[in-house]
């Protein structure tokens, strides 16, 4: 008998998010004690209704004995609450997963500076850029970046990690082998390398809109705090905050880019109440320094971005969207466009000899403007899936920039 099915078992009879199993093992070491109590007893125990006995009843152990097998088939690794590999950060939450589904890297979450970074799925420019810029930096000065691997805000948050080649954990709210969203396949392959996928639904469960609040319970524990850079008033990202504002986590906030636009306006009221606001990844980072410093590289903790430029020699400028519009492509006449063309390949020259065949054959239909993808799956003669993994791997590397519709055009 597998040691962990008892664990499986308890795990499939409540919602996500009850803290009732929680309960059960305060009161019993193992599940499997509990398993063998009779209805008198376990509603003698007093928390139990008779509701909950019946759907304890209800659950066999062949359904979790399904779930490991499956497990199996997916490579999918049990981590019980009982294991060791199980994060302390996570067993303090109200309704802590009895069980996380793991695929990749979770040792040492507890030592380490973990920081969550939520968004809406609708980023504009600006922030997407400024979510990638903040990632990047905290995951290169030796933070994890935690997030939930959706479109948007969480997107740009693991591709800044990856390029700072560190590590960054995705919690899904679907089984590990479900996949969803379709646009992210090759960025979950991506943080495979260095991190991890962690989801408490079993393999085989798709994702509901109502398992995502509940989800974020799991994004908040896992951090020491967490950092939202975009979400208008009614953003489901805003729910991550208040699970940490709840479990007594920091709260860190991007200022809005205009407080006439509602898209922004969802930060305002937690900058009121005492959220810090960040202009570089010091204001994040300054908070845990003294506690682990051992792991922080206190060298790549960059200072404030208008200086980096200055000493750089370069203008202090980034370029922003007006309000939530898209920032405006810069339109250029062929003769320029070649030219920058000539010196993107110079410059990119290592990386583009490292490209496969279809990496190489998206990349010379590319522009400086940008195309949708079905235009380039056309000009390609490639499928979607195809295009968006390999312009999802572009991404990382730097090559590309997206940008709202489905459009990618080579980094400027």
């Amino acid at each position: 008998m597998d040691e962990k099915l008892y664990w499986v078992w308890l795990s499939l009879i409540f919602n996500y998010g009850n803290d009732k199993p929680n309960e059960i093992l305060m009161r019993y070491e193992s599940p499997e004690d509990f398993y063998h109590l009779t209805t008198e007893q376990m509603l003698e125990l007093g928390f139990l209704s008779e509701k909950d006995v019946k759907a304890i009843k209800g659950v066999s152990l062949l359904r979790a004995e399904k779930v490991i097998k499956d497990c199996k088939k997916h490579q999918i690794e049990i981590v019980t609450i009982g294991d060791n590999l199980y994060p302390e950060r996570l067993k303090l939450i109200y309704g802590p997963p009895i069980v996380l589904y793991v695929q990749g890297d979770i040792l040492g979450i507890d030592e380490n500076v973990a920081i969550t970074i939520v968004g809406t799925r609708k980023s504009s420019e600006y922030t997407s850029y400024a979510t990638q810029y903040l990632s990047y930096h905290l995951a290169q000065a030796g933070a994890i970046i935690v997030s939930g691997c959706a479109v948007g805000i969480d997107t740009d948050a693991h591709i800044g990690a990856l390029r700072a080649n560190a590590r960054t954990i995705a919690v899904l709210g679907c089984g590990l082998d479900i996949n969803y969203p379709a646009e992210n396949k090759e960025l979950k392959e991506q943080i495979l390398k260095k991190g991890a996928l962690i989801s408490e639904l079993p393999p085989g469960e798709a994702a509901t809109g109502k398992i995502f609040p509940i989800r974020n319970r799991i994004l908040a524990g896992l951090s020491l705090g967490v950092l939202v850079t975009h979400a208008p008033e009614r953003s489901g990202s805003l729910i991550t905050v208040e699970h940490a504002i709840e479990q007594g986590k920091d709260v860190f906030c991007l200022p809005p880019y205009s407080i006439f636009d509602p898209q922004y306006a969802g930060v305002i009221k937690y900058l009121r109440d005492g959220a810090t606001p960040v202009f570089s990844v010091k204001d994040i980072l300054i908070e845990y320094y003294s506690t682990y410093a051992h792991k922080l590289d206190v060298d790549k903790i960059i200072g404030d971005y208008i200086l980096e430029k200055r000493l750089e020699g370069r203008p202090a400028k980034i370029r922003v969207p007006k309000q939530s519009e898209e920032q405006p492509i810069p339109k250029l006449d062929k003769q320029e466009q070649e030219k920058i063309l000539e010196e993107y390949k110079h410059a990119n020259g290592e990386i583009i000899m490292s490209l496969d065949e279809k990496q190489i054959l998206v990349y010379n239909k590319l522009t400086l403007e940008p195309k949708f993808i079905d235009e380039l799956s056309s000009e390609c003669n490639l499928d979607v899936g195809t295009i968006l993994s390999v312009l999802t791997e572009f991404e990382i590397m730097g090559i590309v920039s997206s940008y709202s519709g489905r459009r990618y055009a080579l980094a400027q």
